[in-house]
């Protein structure tokens, strides 16, 4: 009768080791992008570490964002945020993922929008209002628009600069 025995240490350790290594390499990449993206701030990176539930919360955010507003909002409403988003709601989003916000996740909640004076658009423009979303105390996005005939919609990243477009005679 014959015997097999088979080891398979020496033979695992090599393949082992160079799994531990490329784990170690994906994990320290990962650190890396999550610390640069910590160097490039967001509006909703600062929104994570702002409630908006209060008032005054609300208003730090604002101010940090560099926006001068009317202390207490002109208007609050209930929206919605729709299930299904038509075109004019994508290109809203569109908006909201470019300042690092997406309400795809909150299809279908009731959320609060709080509008706002604005008081210091680059524009020079007087009727500038700042809508602000927030669903369960927490900012979920928000955009700056001109209430005039052939205004501007923005997000709520403070403009170090507005062009603006050549007026006809």
């Amino acid at each position: 009768m014959m015997m097999l025995s088979f080891s398979m240490r020496r033979k695992l350790r090599r393949p082992a080791l160079l799994l531990m290594m490329l784990l170690a390499v994906v994990a320290a990449g990962r650190v890396f992008f999550w610390l640069v993206a910590e160097d490039q701030p967001t509006v909703a990176a600062a929104a994570k570490r702002q409630s908006g539930e209060t008032e005054q919360e609300r208003q730090q955010f604002l101010a940090g964002l560099g926006w001068a507003v009317d202390p207490e909002p002109v208007e609050i409403l209930e929206v919605v945020i729709p299930r299904e988003f038509d075109e004019t709601y994508q290109h809203y989003n569109q908006i909201q993922e470019e300042q690092g916000f997406d309400l795809t996740r909150y299809r279908g909640k009731r959320c609060a929008r709080y509008s706002y004076v604005v008081h210091n658009h680059p524009s020079g423009e007087e009727a500038v209002r700042l809508n602000l979303l927030v669903c369960s105390g927490k900012i979920i996005g928000g955009d700056v628009c001109s209430m005039g005939l052939n205004g501007f919609l923005h997000g709520l990243a403070y403009p170090a600069a507005i062009s603006e477009e050549p007026q006809s005679s």
